[in-house]
């Protein structure tokens, strides 16, 4: 693969709000999902292991992505431990990863914050050659590939939880490069404001749960 030249990033707000329209999806959306992983961040003691930190906030914010797109469609799948949201009419299907220092910096280059391990490497590599592949930057990949098999673009959606600075910052980003255990290059990067910034306030989502179905009865007792 070769590197492609600097992406295209949309950051201003109305120009934000306008891209991802067009990817039937909205920051008040997304943001209802990030909060899943700030508040799980928030509950956190020191009591925690190091390694469930991170990956509970990225199991939470998944949980919110899912319950928050399901109502519009939108559908969870896990290709070898893969998780992904995909739009109902499989358009694109979004991922969650954590985010280096860069992430919803306009200035710097973001990627991910730890490098791949070979797993999620070997499925990431995939999504950005799929990625590759449905921009035309792969023409002899995509000459070989009948029309009901033309791949689904996979846009990652980064965070960043800055305990310093007390924020989150997030972006909706595509990549199309990935040498080794970081991606280095994206095509589209989608900044997302944050609330506190915005000029609309955000509204709260309420998270959608599942009918669990019959409901169980829980037997009462009364001490004397």
């Amino acid at each position: 693969m070769v590197a492609n030249p600097l992406p295209e990033v949309f950051h201003y707000p109305l120009e934000v709000d306008d891209k991802l329209a067009e990817l039937d999806l909205s920051q008040a959306l997304l943001w209802s999902a990030l909060r899943r992983g700030l508040d799980y961040k928030c509950r956190l003691t020191r009591y925690h292991t190091n390694a469930i930190r991170g990956l509970g906030v990225w199991d939470a914010i998944n949980v919110g992505l899912g319950e928050t797109l399901q109502r519009l469609g939108w559908n969870r799948k896990e290709p070898g431990n893969f998780a992904i949201t995909v739009h109902p009419e499989e358009k694109l299907c979004i991922a969650v990863m954590s985010g280096n220092a860069a992430t919803g910096s306009v200035e710097l280059p973001s990627s991910n914050s730890t490098p791949l391990q070979t797993g999620s490497r070997s499925r990431t590599r995939e999504a950005v050659i799929n990625n590759r592949v449905a921009l035309g930057l792969q023409r002899h990949f995509f000459q070989m590939m009948p029309s009901w098999e033309q791949p689904v673009p996979t846009y990652f959606l980064l965070h960043r939880i800055d305990a310093d600075a007390g924020e989150i910052r997030a972006e909706l980003s595509l990549p199309t490069f990935l040498p080794d255990r970081y991606i280095t290059d994206w095509h589209t990067r989608i900044i997302l404001t944050p609330p506190e910034r915005q000029m609309v306030a955000m509204p709260y989502i309420e998270p959608y749960y599942e009918d669990p179905g019959d409901e169980i009865d829980v037997p009462v007792v009364e001490i004397e």
